[in-house]
């Protein structure tokens, strides 16, 4: 019963403490249970959380929140724009740089850092989130050059391509949204080098978004030679961009 409240007190020390203060009171903690093991925790301090109120500094854990509020609407925002009719590529793009910049600041200064190498579970994280990058960039491939031959052959409808594609892409996006906010919960909880699950999800859905765009419009001149390529160096940019970031993420 100790060792799960201290565990669970540990959580929320880390959560609403700065690292190295979290790091102490959870020490503290520790030893208090080890002179008088046979008091339950509970009676002497109420839930981890309750415990962990009695010290906090209140305008010191409104600034971590929002700062946390800031990055999490950073995400929330352009996976909603997934589902409208228009998709904003530029303002996703814009607050993809700010929730990258707000991670890399915020963390650099308040988090913890583990020793050693990054944890095996962010970089299986990591290749999950390009996994879901080649999901949608696969799908947009295929309704670009083998649809229409498919179609034509008879073995899959013509209007099932946008249906599909559109499909490929919000499951891209919102799993990159929902990994995102977990790289954000486990740098404030674990390491601050989870930051990178969460900027490479930022790209994520900043690079769907764009495509998404592009496959809507109906301004494109299609006849025109060499119409995709001014989007295709603006998606390769955005994600050498994010990479770059999500390298940054893992220092």
């Amino acid at each position: 019963m100790a060792l799960e409240y201290l565990k669970k007190l540990e959580l929320a020390a880390r959560w609403r403490l700065p690292p190295e203060e979290a790091e102490e009171t959870a020490a503290d903690y520790r030893e208090m249970l080890e002179e008088r093991p046979e008091e339950p925790p509970e009676n002497r301090w109420g839930n981890p959380t309750q415990a962990i109120r009695l010290i906090e500094r209140p305008s010191q854990y409104r600034r971590w929140l929002a700062a946390f509020g800031s990055m999490a609407v950073c995400v929330f925002l352009p996976a909603c724009w997934l589902m409208g009719q228009e998709q904003r590529p530029n303002a996703s793009a814009c607050l993809a740089v700010f929730g990258a910049a707000v991670s890399l600041i915020w963390f650099g200064r308040q988090g913890r850092k583990q020793r050693g190498r990054p944890p095996q579970a962010l970089w299986a994280l990591l290749i999950l989130q390009l996994l879901l990058a080649g999901l949608a960039g696969g799908t947009l491939w295929l309704a670009a050059y083998r649809w229409i031959d498919l179609a034509q052959a008879g073995l899959l409808a013509p209007n099932w391509g946008g249906r599909v594609v559109g499909l490929a892409f919000a499951l891209a996006g919102f799993g990159a949204a929902a990994l995102g906010l977990l790289g954000l919960v486990l740098a404030r909880l674990q390491d601050r080098r989870w930051r990178a699950l969460y900027i490479l999800g930022l790209t994520m859905l900043t690079l769907c978004l764009l495509a998404m765009s592009v496959l809507r419009s109906m301004s494109l001149d299609f006849a025109a030679p060499n119409w995709q390529r001014p989007y295709l160096i603006r998606a390769a940019l955005t994600a050498l961009a994010g990479l770059a970031a999500a390298g940054a993420g893992l220092c």
